[in-house]
């Protein structure tokens, strides 16, 4: 999970040139996520938060690699077969 996360295309990361302390790395990320009030939560769930927004930026990003690689076979959509379908087989 975690290489398929660095795959994913971040303009803000890329425009860092310095390393900066996780605690302002989260708060700055918390701005990207449009999260207000972060200073009041526990930092634990703060990092559940931030995790759980990667993790769902991981998922729509393979979902987007997915319909690209089946348009370039030619795939425009997929629906569930029926018994109708297994029938005509």
């Amino acid at each position: 999970m975690i290489e398929i996360y660095k795959k994913i295309p971040q303009e803000s990361r890329q425009k860092r040139q310095f390393s900066m302390p996780l605690s302002l790395e989260i708060i700055s990320e918390c701005s990207e996520y449009g999260l207000t009030h972060w200073d009041k939560l526990h930092f634990a769930d703060l990092l559940s938060i931030i995790i759980s927004m990667r993790i769902r930026k991981a998922q729509q990003y393979l979902e987007q690699e997915y319909r690209a690689n089946l348009q370039k076979r030619g795939i425009n959509s997929i629906k569930k077969a029926t018994e109708k379908d297994f029938d005509n087989l």
